[in-house]
């Protein structure tokens, strides 16, 4: 006889392996994609197949110019799709792995612990209570403007307004304020100290300022502005998101 425990601790483990299995996917696709050259048509669809809620997520590269690159196609079984290409929107470790495909954060914490800058070049403390972020500079959206300081206080401040909605809000509620310093910097001030501030960003994910307040959030993300190693192409809610090759990523 197995009590009712054993089986949800069981099926606790599976869905936390499969996530997990999904994680490590898309992380070897993103690190395909950085070897790929300018030359290389690469493209990643997410797909749902309407029946048992599972999603797949192809990925096709003709290898065409420059170097030989990666060809084929990569296949990652879903469970479900997000709602919508927002990184605020997601519920689940599925969704946010996708989401990560397109949004980068200011840092996040690798599959061997250690600290990945994506957006940010390095933070500095100021004090107990205040964090300087230094951002890297010439990183591009794919509409070709520049990420900056002001992209990242849009971003906490979108993420801390009730009317976003988004399950993130509780887990910075020890973010204050955010502040433009300059181009390339920003401060964040906290309610207390927070020593591992660096290390917590990589739920975070970037959102361009200027294109989400001229087009609206609705028109937004019909067609939105991106920063991570795959840029949008194509959504139908609940059935397929395709994303190709974005190849200023990472220069």
């Amino acid at each position: 006889i197995v009590s009712r425990n054993a089986i949800q601790e069981e099926e606790t483990d599976h869905m936390r392996r499969s996530s997990w299995r999904v994680l490590a996917a898309l992380v070897a696709l993103v690190m395909v994609l950085a070897a790929c050259t300018s030359g290389a048509d690469t493209t990643t669809t997410t797909e749902s197949d309407g029946g048992n809620g599972d999603t797949t997520t192809t990925t096709t590269s003709d290898g065409d110019g420059g170097e030989a690159g990666p060809s084929g196609t990569l296949t990652i079984a879903q469970q479900q799709i997000l709602p919508r290409p927002d990184p605020y929107a997601l519920t689940t470790n599925m969704e946010h792995s996708i989401s990560l495909a397109m949004f980068d954060p200011l840092s996040r914490v690798n599959e061997s612990g250690e600290l990945t800058m994506y957006l940010a070049e390095s933070y500095e403390p100021e004090s107990e209570t205040s964090w300087l972020v230094h951002l890297k500079e010439g990183v591009l959206w794919s509409d070709g403007s520049e990420f900056t300081a002001e992209d990242v206080v849009f971003t906490i401040e979108r993420m801390q307004n009730p009317d976003t909605g988004t399950i993130w809000t509780a887990v910075y509620s020890y973010i204050e304020s955010a502040e433009v310093v300059d181009t390339y910097t920003v401060r964040i001030n906290t309610t207390r100290q927070v020593v591992n501030l660096p290390a917590d960003y990589g739920r975070m994910s970037m959102m361009p300022k200027a294109p989400m307040e001229e087009m609206g959030e609705d028109a937004f993300f019909e067609n939105p502005v991106t920063s991570g190693p795959f840029k949008f192409e194509e959504m139908v809610p609940g059935e397929k998101l395709v994303l190709a090759a974005y190849e200023a990523w990472g220069t």
